[in-house]
């Protein structure tokens, strides 16, 4: 991406070869980036003796690499999949690209890091076909790392790449909010440890009846009764799982 959040020409897209899914899982700058610049060099357009600017992947994957050691450093519990699932869910959804081309969005390390709630970074619904077949449930982990119960209100929806809208009911989500409790609890030993395992599963029932959708689940955090007027609820957007 650049500066502007515009997807780069030669940006990979997806969906994945062979089982369609959603890739890639996020995006981050990887346009014009200024660089260290090895002596004797001359890859990239050279600003100077000591720096480069260069574009691709190798100017992207650093950005991402951080905001995972970032996130790391305040959890330093948390497993690489946790780590993943918080980096996807907490990225920016840019308005105009496709869910194939962004997945979550691009990288945001302060929300990832700040943010309390992550939740299943990618859902993969699984091939889906033009045939009527039974409903199928899947399921998204909803964690809470600060020390306050937060309630979420819900919404999922689900297109092809073409904004062509499927049959109602096509996907649908086990419950309009959820109560995601509070996993780290005030008066604890660490200031870090809280109920181990403490978080809320949302049930998503779908029919692989589709061909080639994406779909996307939105969700904002509800203030906490009593909480301060002037926190601002953050919003969250996932994109998720493409099939046939």
């Amino acid at each position: 991406m650049d500066r502007n959040d515009s997807l780069a020409p030669f940006s990979s897209r997806g969906p994945r070869p062979g089982d369609e899914a959603v890739n890639p899982d996020v995006t981050a700058p990887g346009v014009g980036i200024v660089a260290a610049r090895a002596a004797g060099t001359a890859m990239g357009s050279p600003v100077d003796e000591h720096y480069v600017a260069a574009s691709g992947t190798s100017m992207a994957t650093p950005h991402v690499a951080r905001a995972a050691a970032l996130l790391a450093r305040r959890h330093p519990e948390w497993t690489a999949a946790r780590l993943k699932d918080a980096l996807i869910s907490s990225a920016v959804t840019v308005d105009g690209q496709k869910v194939t081309e962004q997945g979550g969005g691009r990288i945001d390390a302060r929300a990832a890091v700040l943010g309390a709630v992550s939740a299943t970074g990618t859902l993969a619904l699984g091939p889906f076909t033009s045939e009527a077949t039974e409903p199928e449930v899947s399921r998204v982990l909803c964690t809470n790392s600060s020390d306050k119960d937060i309630s979420l209100s819900l919404d999922a929806g689900l297109a092809t790449e073409g904004c062509r809208k499927p049959a109602q009911g096509s996907v649908r989500l086990g419950a309009d909010s959820l109560k995601v409790p509070a996993l780290v609890r005030r008066g604890s030993s660490d200031g870090r440890s809280g109920p181990r395992g403490a978080g809320q599963v949302l049930r998503v029932r779908h029919r692989r009846r589709l061909r080639r959708y994406g779909a996307r689940a939105d969700y904002r955090e509800r203030p906490h009764p009593g909480a301060d007027p002037s926190d601002r609820p953050a919003e969250h957007r996932q994109g998720r799982q493409a099939g046939r």
